[in-house]
């Protein structure tokens, strides 16, 4: 920016106030005039960033815990299998095989791991001999 668009973007009161002043003075003065300006237009910047920061943590905010409220919303009969599951695990003394409880249910794999997901109920744990071997126990 030269000194002209300077002058044309500031009122008459800053450049009389600046006139008196000999030339050298003159284009510092329009210089810290500029500065100004520009530490004026930054922080507006700076402000309205931070405003977007803030808007879009609190969205991504509200997206986890909807995704979380999602997730631990079993269904009605995903609820009765999670019941059932208890059940059939009280009945073994505490902890059942993972192949068996899923064998005993019904269940095709992936229906059984996801009512494992759906519920917070159960602990899936291996076997110290076998690490092949899974078994579920209750929290």
């Amino acid at each position: 920016m030269n000194a002209s668009e300077v002058k044309d973007q500031f009122d008459d009161q800053n450049i009389k106030s600046c006139r008196p002043i000999i030339a050298e003075e003159e284009e510092d003065c329009l210089l810290s005039l500029q500065l100004a300006s520009l530490e004026s237009a930054v922080d507006s910047r700076l402000k309205t960033l931070q405003n977007q920061l803030d808007v879009l943590s609190d969205n991504q905010f509200i997206q986890l815990q909807l995704i979380h409220q999602l997730k631990k919303k079993p269904s009605a009969l995903q609820a009765n299998r999670i019941e059932l599951l208890k059940k059939l695990i009280e009945d073994n003394g505490g902890k059942i095989g993972l192949s068996e409880a899923r064998k005993r249910m019904g269940l095709k794999k992936n229906r059984f791991s996801e009512l494992l997901a759906v519920s917070d109920a159960f602990l899936l744990n291996t076997n110290k001999t076998d690490r092949r071997k899974k078994y579920i126990t209750l929290k």
